[in-house]
């Protein structure tokens, strides 16, 4: 048993990694801000840090006495009014836990970056790999997740603390009460027809990465990388499974590359007057278009033995946690609901 950091603990990773370290029997140690949303983390016999993964001195007031770090903590937003805070953050994160490391002898840590560190590929057919990198990020996030985990790197050879980065695909599953936008594209789907374009990427249950990131406690070889992919699909794919399992049906959207560009400029403009995330944006139509963020997990399901979930079920899982948790509108929810049950171990009182 380790006594476990887990920064962001309260996310959508954050709160399954949680659950997946107290299944290993780890002493865990959550580290949330002052107005962090614990829903995710309600009942479970877990210790609270209070803090800023930006304040260093928070950070190490944290990590005294723990073993291990898990950075999981960041900002997951294509938009917001300051992009530049995307990446500061990302990038305070990745210095602040390395230097509270270093000061209270932490003896490892596992770095979530992500595929959009890995980069895309011209077909998605031939998946990048854990030793791709992103040399051409559009969306902040893109940037923020490269360039803070070439500063992890860099600070796991100044300090010379072992570090395993851990590159997860897009994330679905439970556990996701403030939903991500890879989550609000599945709600997206669920609620009506929506557009679908040339695009797609990988995809792993969030419980599925929560177990790779409890593994890498003990298991996995420091100065590594490992990409968590449970499926690769086209956004054409995603949506006829979920056609498949609740009977809403989607168009296609094949228009030139310059009048989508166009539109999601327009997105962007109703975005600042409304307030509201817009669909797309100029910068993830030039990032994605005709591109494909897939990566091969297979190392990673080799070195940590796992089998991930494949597109159906965890689709399917995502599905019941959106009607669950009210994403899903009211008249999609009561066509759907017999047919996509909650798990009983889901909390009815931590969604009022």
């Amino acid at each position: 048993m380790a006594r476990v950091l887990v920064t962001g603990a309260n996310g959508h990773l954050g709160a399954n990694t949680v659950r997946a370290l107290l299944n290993h029997e780890h002493d865990v140690v959550a580290f949330v801000r002052p107005t962090s949303d614990l829903r995710g983390l309600a009942g479970l016999p877990i210790s609270y840090k209070i803090g800023d993964v930006a304040d260093a001195d928070s950070v190490k007031a944290a990590a005294d006495g723990c073993e291990v770090i898990i950075h999981t903590a960041g900002i997951f937003r294509f938009w917001i009014s300051n992009q530049q805070k995307i990446i500061q953050t990302a990038l305070d994160g990745a210095r602040n836990i390395f230097l509270a490391a270093e000061k209270v002898g932490v003896r490892r840590i596992i770095y979530t970056s992500s595929t959009y560190a890995i980069g895309f590929s011209n077909d998605i057919d031939r998946p990048r790999t854990p030793y791709d990198w992103n040399d051409d990020p559009e969306t902040t996030y893109a940037c923020a997740k490269t360039q803070s985990e070439k500063a992890a790197w860099h600070w796991a050879a100044a300090t010379g603390i072992p570090m395993i980065s851990l590159c997860p695909a897009g994330l679905w599953g439970p556990y996701d009460y403030r939903l991500t936008p890879a989550m609000r594209w599945i709600r997206d789907l669920v609620n009506g027809p929506s557009p679908v374009i040339n695009t797609g990427g990988s995809f792993v249950d969030v419980r599925d990465a929560a177990e790779v990131h409890a593994r890498a406690v003990k298991s996995g070889q420091p100065g590594c990388r490992y990409a968590i992919v449970g499926a690769n699909l086209t956004m054409k794919q995603m949506s006829d499974i979920i056609t498949k399992l609740t009977g809403v049906k989607h168009f296609y959207l094949n228009l030139a590359p310059p009048l989508m560009h166009s539109i999601a400029g327009l997105m962007e403009i109703a975005a600042k007057a409304t307030g509201w995330d817009p669909l797309s944006t100029r910068a993830f139509i030039a990032e994605s278009l005709d591109k494909w963020l897939v990566a091969d997990g297979r190392e990673t399901n080799d070195t940590f033995n796992i089998l991930p979930r494949g597109d159906i079920e965890m689709i399917r899982d995502a599905i019941r946690w959106l009607i669950f948790v009210g994403a899903v509108n009211k008249r999609r929810a009561a066509q759907l609901c017999e047919r996509f049950q909650p798990d009983p171990g889901w909390n009815l009182e931590s969604i009022k």
